[in-house]
């Protein structure tokens, strides 16, 4: 729990208020992050076990706006609630039950386009891999951006919101 303690703290604190994002491309935005603090205990909605990250997040965050644009909105990610990832990741294996798994949970959405964020909860291996799930290539082509949750959130504040996987 200490890791994810750590990361919301720091979203919360140092990244709460409005900042500006000036990248090496010459790119400049002003962006902000929101922590909408749980309020009830977590609850698996799943019928799989979850990786103990995702657990401590939803323990302290129901929801989180991350990096967002605030002027086009093009920029960013949402993560989820946890009835919010559940209703997403039933659409997701319905639309594509060739490329989703039922040990899937899709935990975010990013703002700009449509790709989404995954958590793998398949035993193995791969168990709390993190995936970037293209909207229209099939799930080889999907990119592996970290090997848990909060890898996936150290490096992106890291980055300030920047697609590291694709530099």
């Amino acid at each position: 729990m200490k890791k994810i303690e750590t990361i919301v703290k720091t979203l919360s604190t140092e990244y709460s208020s409005v900042r500006v994002l000036r990248n090496e491309g010459g790119m400049s935005f002003p962006y902000v992050c929101y922590i909408n603090a749980a309020t009830e205990g977590y609850r698996n909605l799943l019928n799989h076990p979850l990786p103990s990250d995702i657990i401590d997040w939803w323990s302290l965050v129901k929801y989180a706006i991350l990096f967002k644009d605030i002027e086009y909105g093009q920029w960013g990610l949402e993560i989820h609630s946890e009835e919010q990832s559940f209703r997403l990741t039933q659409n997701c294996l319905q639309g594509r039950p060739s490329d989703f798994k039922l040990t899937d949970i899709v935990i975010g959405e990013f703002y700009g386009d449509s790709d989404l964020l995954l958590v793998s909860c398949e035993a193995g291996e791969e168990y709390g891999s993190v995936l970037v799930v293209s909207p229209i290539e099939g799930r080889k082509c999907w990119t592996k951006v970290a090997n848990s949750f909060s890898q996936f959130l150290e490096e992106y504040i890291k980055m300030e919101g920047e697609k590291f996987w694709e530099g």
